[in-house]
């Protein structure tokens, strides 16, 4: 039997890549911060967990959002694995009630943000632990920037926007 495909190891980003871009990010003193990519799978969740890690280091408090669909375990597209969108206890989500399912830690549900999307009810919530999450449910640009607001609002230090740009809300 010929193998045609294997699945790649997940790339890692250099670590003096992720020390500029901490040193980039909080020279800005920028509260509210949008990892963009120009497509699926260029590397935005590497890049956002990057910034979960630095924050989490200088003891802020996160809050996450995606304009798309992050953090699932399978690329839909090429079925390899992707990078899950990684939280710390504490961190803040807005994602859609149906992807609480797909996370590997206890989510305590906030409320709701006010808005739904194709996959239902969309939540705002709170990690009871570290590890990985999904987030989804966040299509159009007004709903980015009501969650943002909102978690601020619940107490997030700093907000991290993941998304490609093609998408709609872009």
């Amino acid at each position: 039997r010929r193998v045609l495909f294997r699945s790649p190891v997940l790339p890692q980003p250099a670590p003096a890549g992720i020390a500029a871009l901490e040193r980039w990010v909080w020279q800005t003193a920028a509260r509210r911060v949008a990892v963009v990519g120009a497509s699926k799978n260029a590397g935005k969740t590497t890049t956002l967990n990057a910034l979960v890690s630095a924050a989490s280091r200088r003891g802020e408090r996160v809050g996450l959002v995606s304009i798309g669909l992050e953090g699932e375990r399978q690329a839909a597209w090429l079925d390899i694995p992707k990078p899950r969108v990684r939280v710390e206890k504490g961190s803040l989500v807005v994602t859609a009630e149906s992807s609480l399912a797909e996370a590997d830690v206890p989510l305590r549900v906030l409320g709701e943000v006010g808005f739904s999307s194709s996959l239902g009810r969309t939540v705002l919530a709170e990690a009871k632990a570290p590890g990985g999450v999904q987030l989804a449910g966040v299509p159009h640009r007004a709903h980015v920037r009501s969650a943002v607001e909102q978690l601020l609002a619940a107490g997030a230090d700093r907000v991290l926007v993941d998304g490609a740009y093609q998408r709609q809300a872009a």
